[in-house]
């Protein structure tokens, strides 16, 4: 589904994204609403999970201080503490023991290791069927620009797990 058209108003994809162009006034009527939701749907599966940085898979980090990492998640429909699968300076994949909200929708996410506290919005782009697995990316850590841009403390826990992860790897003990 490339585009869409309701009268005067045409919703296209486009390489930046989502066009929304209206020659003149437009209405979208009722029956109109669920074709445009399932446009959306369509464009976030195909290009929200663009990930624009490297995922670290946190199963790797068993019996190490990273055991202590700890993430809820606050929205409209839950409050959870969850486990995390994996991380990165962009998003997060989560499972959790009850559904955290549903594809497309903001919620707070806390992070918190070593003494670093981080609150990002975490916009869900995937979930799976059972809704007890979760992906999240961070729309504020990422400039206009397209920088890499997530807050100071949330920054430190990622860094500070990737070093607990490069060590682990390289069979490092430190003293």
């Amino acid at each position: 589904m490339e585009s869409l058209n309701f009268g005067k108003l045409t919703i296209s994809q486009t390489d930046a994204g989502v066009e929304i162009d209206s020659h003149g006034a437009a209405v979208l009527k009722n029956a109109d609403i669920p074709l445009l939701l399932e446009f959306l749907k369509q464009y976030l599966s195909e290009y929200a999970d663009l990930r624009s940085s490297w995922r670290l898979d946190v199963g790797q980090l068993k019996d190490t201080p990273a055991e202590a990492l700890r993430v809820s998640v606050s929205g409209k429909h839950a409050s959870a503490h969850t486990t995390v699968l994996d991380i990165s300076l962009t998003g997060i994949f989560l499972q959790s023991d009850k559904p955290l909200g549903e594809r497309g929708e903001t919620v707070e996410v806390t992070v918190e290791f070593q003494g670093e506290k981080a609150v990002l919005n975490g916009t869900i782009v995937r979930h799976n069927d059972e809704l007890n697995r979760f992906a999240f990316t961070f729309p504020d850590c990422i400039s206009a620009d397209g920088d890499l841009s997530p807050p100071k403390a949330y920054r430190a826990i990622f860094y500070a797990l990737e070093q607990i992860w490069l060590d682990k790897q390289l069979g490092l003990q430190w003293n």
